[in-house]
């Protein structure tokens, strides 16, 4: 990101994360913050839909998800949690987040 910024050339390009140890909303948080425009967090789609496969996902009413209903919930979740991080920094928007590196070290 910053490169592509230095180099005057981040409007005509995109940064996507093939993430495999992203799973967590902080671990998309961090790496938008940084600058990625996009997340794909493979690992934990398979861990999810393998979860599914062995019936672990079943709802306490002993319904059972698809595979396409398991990914939708995953993603809604990840960008309510995402919008939840940004709300707290005053932040409303993608835009103004991307690559702005707002974090603290703690501990």
């Amino acid at each position: 990101h910053q490169r592509l910024v230095n180099t005057k050339q981040r409007p005509k390009a995109a940064v996507f994360a093939e993430a495999g140890d992203a799973k967590e909303v902080a671990d998309f948080a961090l790496l938008f913050g940084y600058g990625c425009d996009g997340v794909c967090p493979h690992v934990a789609y398979e861990a999810l839909l393998k979860m599914n496969s062995e019936g672990l996902m079943e709802a306490r009413s002993k319904q059972t998800f698809s595979d396409d209903e398991i990914i939708h919930n995953y993603r809604k979740a990840a960008c309510k949690g995402i919008l939840k991080v940004m709300s707290k920094m005053g932040i409303s928007t993608l835009q103004s987040y991307k690559g702005a590196q707002v974090f603290e070290a703690v501990g």
